[in-house]
């Protein structure tokens, strides 16, 4: 897996739910999609197997309103997709 210019988080911004859309090719592939806050810190994390077009639905819960960083890393921890997401209160 390499650099996944196809990837999509919608709806930007949002409440803290929200759906990544990964192109993951023709092979089985574990992906770890990972919330960071402003310090770094990880808020949210979770590993998935999936192949061709995954859609992911995550749910953060109560996590505060602020700009976070979506990180999408495959399991040799090669970065595939990141960007800024916000979430509202």
């Amino acid at each position: 897996l390499t650099w996944n210019p196809n990837a999509k988080v919608y709806p930007n911004p949002n409440n803290g739910q929200f759906t990544v859309s990964l192109a993951l090719g023709d092979q089985m592939q574990t992906v770890t999609i990972a919330v960071l806050d402003a310090l770094g810190r990880e808020v949210y994390r979770v590993r998935k197997t999936d192949m061709g077009l995954s859609e992911t639905a995550l749910s953060l819960g109560r996590i505060p309103g602020g700009i976070y960083l979506l990180r999408v890393t495959s399991d040799s921890d090669v970065l595939l997709h990141q960007q800024k997401i916000t979430i509202r209160d």
